[in-house]
């Protein structure tokens, strides 16, 4: 199936390991800033990964730490494709998340139009261009943002809807939260529903490429299969099975 496109999150602060997705075949790489060590204020870490994404042919995108206008401006001025923003709760924090994202008049962020995403001021400024909103989206992970959805949605400026089921499980007080759950499933469905009504992508996490193309068939358009550290992890628990270990 190729209706879909496929990538995985990025958590190792690796370069090369945003370069080896590339070079494997992958639609997109997430860097991931919440939860590794390419966390705000990024520095060198996230710019050195966002170039490896592009010397892979790869677009990468972005989970900032928090709803946070720095670190959405920032990640978007060094050259990301596009941002999840963890935590929302409710449509006026996504709109806010959302005017972080988009220069002045039209959201608050500061004009740079020297900077990577212009390619250095070889990119000719075009504000027509520039003053849209670039692809950004929330990560549906709690109760709040799920009661709230067709609101969130509803946020003009939104590019995507990302799913985040393994926080949403916890949020909820699932006791296994790794494990296939029929009220998580059924608030999927849910947000694919929403994000079809919108005309706007719905994207999920998942651990496994068989379970990437039942999700596209649901109505996902972005699935993330696992990330480099646990593509890692496993590939070692298998060489350490293989030899008898």
């Amino acid at each position: 199936m190729s209706d879909f496109a496929l990538g995985t999150f990025a958590l190792l602060d690796s370069a090369t390991a945003v370069e080896l997705v590339g070079f494997a075949g992958f639609d997109f790489v997430v860097v991931d800033t919440e939860h590794s060590a390419a966390t705000a204020p990024f520095g060198a870490s996230l710019l050195t990964m966002l170039r490896a994404a592009t010397a892979g042919g790869i677009p990468a995108y972005v989970r900032v730490r928090a709803n946070d206008p720095a670190m959405i401006a920032t990640a978007l001025d060094l050259g990301c494709a596009g941002v999840i923003v963890p935590g929302i709760s409710s449509a006026a924090e996504m709109r806010d998340a959302v005017a972080a994202a988009t220069w002045q008049p039209r959201g608050s962020r500061g004009a740079a139009p020297f900077g990577r995403m212009h390619r250095y001021g070889f990119t000719p400024l075009d504000l027509e261009r520039d003053t849209r909103t670039p692809l950004i989206g929330p990560l549906i992970e709690n109760e709040a943002a799920f009661s709230a959805l067709d609101e969130i949605a509803a946020v003009d400026g939104i590019g995507w809807l990302w799913f985040g089921h393994f926080d949403l499980a916890v949020s909820l007080g699932k006791r296994a939260p790794l494990e296939p759950d029929d009220e998580i499933e059924a608030m999927r469905d849910r947000l694919h529903e929403v994000a079809r009504a919108r005309g706007i992508p719905a994207a999920a996490f998942t651990w496994n490429g068989a379970t990437a193309v039942q999700l596209a068939r649901r109505g996902a358009r972005y699935v993330a299969v696992s990330a480099d550290i646990s593509l890692l992890a496993n590939a070692l628990r298998t060489v350490r099975a293989d030899a008898g270990r």
